[in-house]
This record gives C-alpha cells, structure tokens and sequence, in this order.
C-alpha cells in the first residue's frame, strides 16, 4: 500500500475543492459548505486543503502515506495497553497484524487511503476515535488483563477532558456516521459505568454532553438539510426490508478471510462466558445479546438507512467505517478472550498438524497474497506502470491545450486499488468541468465514450 501511493492521482472531487480553494480560500469555502451542501465543518475545511489546493500535484503522492502511518500509529495507540508484559518489538508486531486484517477486509481501499475527498473524510474519523478511545482507556487505567476504572489526578483528568473533546469535535465533524456509532458506544460506556461499576464518571460524562453538542451541530447543519432534498427518499418499505439482509449478507464477506472467521469460531462460545474478566457486571447472559446487537444491529441500521435515503447502498467509504466499528469490536473482544485464557494457543495449536514455519507461511501467504493485498499487488506489478504513462500523455495534453479544449484518452486497465472515477466523453459532465477548472483550459473531455464509467463506488 506504501508502494502503490507512488501512483496515486487526483480525480473527482479533488478538483473541485482544489479549484474552489484557489478562488475562495479553504475557510470561506468550508463555512459555505456547511450552510449550503454539508454539515461536516470540519472536513468541509480538511478536503480544501490538499496539495493540489497550492498546485502540488506530486504532493498528492503522500497523502496515503501519511494517512496509512496515522492509521497503523492510532491503532497501535488504541490497542498496545491491551498487550502488556510483550516486547516492544513483538507488540508492534502484533498491533501490525491487526492493522493487516482490518485492511485485508477494507470495503474501499482507494477510498479509505487514497482518494482524498473521501479518505480523508471517512478514515480521518476512524483516527481520531482510535486515538480517543486509546486516550479514554489509558486515562482509566483500563486494560483487558487487570480490569480497572480508575478516576486520574487533576491534571490526567484534565488532558482527558481537553483531548476528548477535541478529538471528537474533529472526528464528528468528519462524517455523521462516525457520530452515531460513536454515540453509541459513549451510551454503552456511561451506562457501564453507571449501573455496572456504580459510579459517576464526571469527565467521561462532559466529554459525552460536549459529544452530544458536535453531534447536533454536525447532523442539524442547515447544508443537510438542503442536501437531502436531492435524495430519492424510496417510499416502498419492503423494497427497503428485503433489499437490507442481502447487502448486510454481502457486507458480512468482507470479514471473509480466515483468521478473522477462525477468530469468530474461537469466540462464540466464550463471549458473555466467566472467562470476561473485565467486570462481574458485564459476565452475564446480556453481554452476549448486547454484542450480536451491536454486529448486526449497526450494520442492518446503516443499510436500512442508506437504502430508504437514496434507494441503494451507502457508499464504501461510509462501510468502511461500519467495518472499523466491527473490526473493533472482534479485534477487543478476541484480546481479551487470549489474555483470559492463556492455555488458549496451546489447544488450538494442537489442532493444526503442521510445523511452525508452515502455520507462518500459511498465515503470511494468507494475508499478502488474498484480499485487498493480493489486488494490491496486481496492480502495483500489471496495472500501475502503465496507468502512470497514461497520466503523464493526459498531462502533456493538458497543458497543450491551455486556454482552450484539451480531448485526452480513457485510462486502459484502471488499477482500482488507487483509482477512483474518471471523467467521460461529455465535456459539460461535472468531473469534467472541475477537472478543466482546475487546470485552467476551456473544456476536457475523453476522446473516446468510457464504458466502464463510473469506475468504482
């Protein structure tokens, strides 16, 4: 993935807000956004301020590179306290594999790292929420392997009240998903606290009233409102009902590798079972309702939504942070099923009849060579290269044209890994117009009709 953000291009909406940035500046045009379109306020300013925004097309080059370390650091962040007593180097292995599967499974990798409009919409939120959530446990003094709920001195407490409000300004002002997920869990958790550790969190309580007042300033936007009035909210409930099981079933497969199901099969008898020791509360029959509600109840709701909103599935940006919030919640779960146990390994490797060297080549072959990686590869080796030499004819031809109208080639062989959506052979479409705008000639179009436009969603 470091690799093939050598070849990753602008497209779509990139233009757009580059081009809007150079004529409005990113904080007027954001500010417009959020009355007009959007009530994201705080992406509204993110996506204005690309490299593109300042003419730095090479720059868009390190955008996945920063977004994938900020993503493997907020996970290491979130997780390494639930490792303890493990080896730096070790840890940092295993926080590894974890980010290897959540990424194996991505439903959008192009728009989950490279795409900027949306990656660092959608991603941007996953985190910060990492960082939040690692920021919550920390502070608590919380890990899986000595249960505790500690209230910090004066001055922990007050970093957690001054960094949880400000991750979660940021993050709720991302993407309304991130807000309803993470409303959620902060529900659950001061429920928890309340009614299982029967106590009064007062800081986890304001960072979730300060939560609360982003989330309405995010979803009660005047932008959204006018935004919905170009959906086609679908008046037919049982297209919407029969239409919900079968995109969370296709959804489901992105969970398809096999250390993730081995994962679920290990789990399914242990989750709600004694072995959770993180409080007497929580080690009860509920516990295991509350999280098969929590898989499957979040995910029914956001196609449920997505579906009578706009009469199709949300987009795979908007999953991708569905399968975060999922990904979590087995990635948690399954740390504290293997620190709990810790005979575990031990009856499962006496399963397997293979040698050590052949389990980790398996395991490795698995991750590198299936999935989004295996995509990856493909493209990086038979797709990219020559996807680079289109964009550089595409450039020359642009700046041939300047000033007046520029007719350029479809792209062959799109490696979709980093490719998102391209223009089409109608100079008036939007993509084009944008795209022409920004590089400042009178029209662009492709020289030939595009079949496989749209690309990708």
């Amino acid at each position: 993935f470091y690799l093939l953000s050598v070849y990753n291009e602008p497209s779509s909406d990139d233009f757009k807000y580059a081009a809007n940035s150079r004529e409005y500046g990113a904080l007027q045009r954001g500010a417009w956004m959020y009355f007009a379109t959007s009530g994201r306020y705080a992406a509204n300013v993110f996506l204005h301020c690309s490299p593109l925004a300042i003419g730095w097309l090479e720059g868009y080059k390190w955008l996945g590179v920063i977004l994938l370390t900020a993503l493997i650091g907020s996970f290491y962040y979130l997780l390494s306290p639930n490792l303890k007593g493990m080896p730096k180097a070790s840890k940092a292995l295993a926080v590894l594999a974890f980010v290897a599967l959540f990424l194996f499974g991505l439903p959008s990798v192009c728009q989950g790292l490279f795409w900027f409009s949306g990656a660092y919409t959608y991603t941007t939120a996953i985190v910060l929420l990492n960082i939040f959530f690692g920021l919550l446990l920390r502070r608590r003094k919380f890990t899986l392997q000595e249960p505790r709920w500690d209230i910090g001195t004066v001055c922990s407490e007050v970093v957690l009240l001054a960094g949880g409000v400000l991750l979660l300004g940021l993050a709720f002002g991302c993407t309304e998903i991130a807000v309803i997920y993470t409303g959620i869990i902060l529900l659950l958790l001061n429920a928890y606290v309340w009614f299982g550790l029967k106590r009064f969190d007062a800081v986890l309580f304001a960072v979730s009233l300060a939560g609360l007042a982003f989330a309405a300033l995010a979803i009660l936007a005047p932008g959204n409102f006018a935004r919905s009035d170009t959906y086609e909210l679908a008046k037919d409930a049982q297209r919407t009902l029969m239409l919900t099981p079968a995109y969370c079933v296709w959804f489901l497969g992105s969970f398809a590798s096999v250390p993730l199901l081995v994962a679920m099969l290990l789990l399914a008898p242990r989750i709600g079972s004694a072995s959770f020791r993180v409080s007497p509360a929580i080690c009860q029959g509920w516990v295991r309702v509350l999280v098969v509600l929590l898989f499957f109840g979040l995910m029914a709701l956001t196609f449920a939504f997505g579906i009578w909103a706009t009469g199709n599935r949300p987009a795979r940006r908007a999953l991708n942070v569905l399968y975060w919030v999922q990904f979590l919640l087995l990635a948690i779960a399954f740390l504290q099923s293997a620190t709990a146990d810790a005979a575990w390994w031990s009856r499962v490797r006496g399963l397997l009849p293979v040698s050590n060297a052949a389990l980790l080549a398996i395991g490795l072959g698995w991750l590198v060579l299936l999935g989004n990686p295996g995509r990856a590869w493909g493209d990086l080796f038979l797709r990219c290269p020559g996807y680079a030499k289109q964009i550089e004819a595409r450039r020359s031809a642009t700046a041939a044209a300047r000033g007046g109208d520029a007719v350029v080639k479809p792209i062959d062989n799109k490696p979709l890994s980093i490719f998102f959506e391209d223009i089409t052979h109608d100079p008036a479409y939007w993509q084009n117009v944008e795209m022409a705008r920004y590089f400042g000639v009178q029209s662009i179009r492709l020289s030939d009709k595009d079949v496989n436009h749209p690309s990708r969603e």
